[in-house]
């Protein structure tokens, strides 16, 4: 959590921060793949009983599917402060 309100949050009001941290809330966040120049829209889900946030259904539809991602592919994602999304990539295609 206190990653997440450093980097992706940091601009938010201590309200938002403080209904972030103990509400469900989800949230839509660019992700720019960086192998295809593309930027997709995903959505970022937060459960209430949790500190963890996890990228929704969108995640499937938009990488895993578009980008045949398969088990034992390695890829990377860093969050860019200057743009405000995050980064993705294929790191090793092999399966």
């Amino acid at each position: 959590m206190e990653k997440i309100r450093d980097t992706m949050l940091r601009h938010a009001s201590e309200e938002d921060i403080y209904r972030t941290k103990f509400m469900s809330c989800e949230t839509n966040i660019l992700v720019k793949d960086l192998d295809t120049n593309t930027i997709h829209q995903g959505k970022l889900w937060k459960h209430p009983c949790e500190n963890n946030f996890a990228l929704r259904e969108s995640w499937i539809e938009e990488f895993v599917k578009r980008r045949r991602l398969v088990v034992g592919m390695v890829v990377g994602m860093y969050w860019d402060f200057e743009a405000c999304m995050f980064c993705f990539s294929v790191l090793d295609g092999r399966q």
